[in-house]
């Protein structure tokens, strides 16, 4: 659980941040306005996302950003605080991405 900024576009195109708190459950990725969890926005099922880091010169106006793409799906660009929390979250939406009965 915890704050992450989220990159979405709005009707005119822009391209604006925006903090929200994403909680994980099971293979489900869970987020909400703020810590409160009165009502989801919105929810990413897991398996068979790619989930990874963005590069150093990703032009995405933020550090400690990741991607969470599917074929055919929402794209999910999504930006930690620090480099502990990005690698905490690629470690955990990597493990939820993988599809149910794999070995972990």
């Amino acid at each position: 659980m915890g704050m992450i900024s989220i990159n979405n576009q709005d009707s005119s195109g822009l391209r604006l941040w925006k903090r929200r708190w994403f909680v994980l459950s099971g293979h489900c990725l869970f987020y909400y306005k703020d810590s409160r969890e009165e009502s989801v926005l919105g929810s990413v099922l897991l398996p068979s996302y790619s989930v990874r880091p963005d590069g150093p010169g990703a032009p995405r106006g933020r550090r400690f950003t990741f991607t969470a793409e599917h074929p055919g799906m929402r794209t999910y660009v999504l930006a930690a605080d620090t480099l502990e929390d990005l690698r905490g979250w690629l470690r955990a939406l990597g493990r939820a991405s993988r599809a149910e009965g794999e070995d972990w």
